[in-house]
């Protein structure tokens, strides 16, 4: 096969894949199938290929989000108050469900980023670039199944996580816990 742009020979490639969008930077998707330009480097994707991306990177995403701090998190009400509207106007605001506001499922709640919110607030778009990596002294939430009995959630959960109004926490690599959990 031949490249659209400069018709030079178009080979298969399997490996990782980079990718640039706004909330991550600069990513490398592993595992991508794709055809490349030996002339120009012009990449060219199959559908398949193109869902696995999205995927992939909508996945990296909510790994970011879940690293954020307690304390950027807040509830649609509280994002609602911040952008002066109901939380049912907030709910339904076509942006809002297209992700322009993050947002992180944590124990069946949703809760939003503060810093994306006012983000919004101010240019109509809270996206910017998320850090992968965890910060030191973060809370990060983990939920136990409901369905465990007391001794088995004490034996799911580790020594070092805390119990705070019915949300499990655990720090990491914090010398204090801080106690500003959002509900």
């Amino acid at each position: 096969m031949k490249c659209s742009l400069c018709n030079g020979d178009i080979v298969n490639k399997l490996g990782p894949f980079p990718f640039k969008c706004k909330t991550l930077g600069e990513v490398f998707v592993p595992g991508v199938e794709y055809e490349e330009c030996q002339s120009c480097g012009e990449r060219l994707l199959s559908s398949e290929a193109s869902k696995y991306l999205s995927n992939y990177i909508k996945e990296q995403e909510q790994i970011a989000l879940r690293s954020l701090p307690a304390s950027d998190l807040i509830t649609a009400i509280e994002a609602a108050a911040i952008l002066g509207f109901s939380k049912q106007n907030f709910s339904k605001t076509p942006k809002i469900r297209r992700g322009f506001i993050y947002s992180v499922a944590i124990g069946g709640r949703k809760f939003y980023s503060r810093k994306s919110t006012e983000l919004y607030k101010s240019a109509g778009d809270g996206r910017f670039q998320l850090n992968v990596t965890q910060n030191p002294g973060q809370i990060v939430f983990v939920i136990s199944p409901p369905s465990l009995s007391s001794i088995e959630r004490s034996s799911y959960i580790s020594s070092s996580m805390h119990n705070y109004n019915g949300i499990w926490c655990n720090s990491i690599g914090a010398d204090n816990l801080n106690n500003e959990v959002y509900q």
